[in-house]
């Protein structure tokens, strides 16, 4: 079965679809906002992936060169 999680601030507005998904609703994490994560990351192209990906590369390969 598929599930379909939502904040727990939309608590009882998808029971309906208990029939063909699973519904969870999680509860809030103080000082998140999907809000400004979901600006944050609608910024992001691939140009910013890529920069990232390779930062995280960079990173990984330090981390095994201290080990």
């Amino acid at each position: 079965m598929k599930v379909f999680g939502i904040g727990e601030d939309w608590k009882g507005k998808f029971d309906d679809l208990g029939d063909e998904v699973e519904v969870v609703y999680l509860p809030r994490t103080a000082g998140i906002s999907t809000t400004e994560m979901k600006r944050v990351l609608s910024e992001f192209d691939e140009r910013h992936v890529e920069s990232l990906k390779n930062t995280l590369d960079t990173l990984s390969q330090i981390v095994k060169e201290l080990s």
